[in-house]
């Protein structure tokens, strides 16, 4: 008898959990949306949510996954513990965003803009982040394996404990500090990484 209550439980809290994370995003998030707003913890999942203007927006612990974010304007927004994984956000303005601790497998950031953002401790495994802008940013103790960087301006960048294996950097912008820290990483197209002062 106590098995097959066993079985019972685990199975409705299996389905109540596929439930949960298989649930649309939250309309009265959306509605919302505008520069400023406090989305703090708001599910915002598979959103189309391109071009907005959310600058100085409080999205932490948000769930934005596989949110569409096209060339929308995040520039100062606070995005700590947010999970961007699969999100979309070609083109978009982050500029000075707090990205420290989010979630970002997979994000495509092709061609963003992260002038002097925080992305300290971000998982950004296997994201595309190629002709991205991420002068001054700080990167430290971010994960990057496996992360699509070609063309990327890294001038400026805190590379401090950050993990680059498999990355490639093929025609990327970095310092010439991080050389050698860089060498030891198993980076992709090392040997085309473009090393500025």
């Amino acid at each position: 008898m106590k098995l097959y209550s066993f079985m019972l439980m685990f199975l409705f809290c299996g389905t109540l959990m596929m439930f949960c994370t298989s649930m649309p995003y939250d309309q009265n998030a959306v509605n919302k949306i505008k520069r400023g707003a406090d989305l703090h913890g708001a599910n915002l999942c598979f959103a189309n949510l391109e071009g907005v203007d959310l600058r100085d927006a409080n999205l932490s612990d948000a769930d934005l996954r596989g949110a569409k974010l096209r060339r929308a304007n995040l520039s100062g927004a606070i995005l700590k513990n947010a999970d961007l994984s699969d999100a979309e956000l070609v083109e978009a303005e982050l500029r000075d965003v707090n990205l420290e601790n989010a979630k970002m497998q997979n994000t495509n950031l092709e061609k963003a803009k992260l002038t002097g953002a925080d992305i300290v401790r971000a998982d950004l495994r296997n994201s595309k982040i190629s002709k991205a802008d991420l002068r001054l940013v700080n990167l430290f103790g971010a994960d990057l394996r496996g992360a699509i960087l070609q063309g990327a301006d890294l001038s400026g960048v805190n590379l401090s404990s950050v993990d680059l294996r498999g990355a490639d950097l093929q025609g990327a912008l970095v310092s010439k500090k991080w050389k050698q820290y860089l060498q030891g990483q198993q980076i992709k197209n090392y040997d085309s990484i473009v090393w500025v002062e």
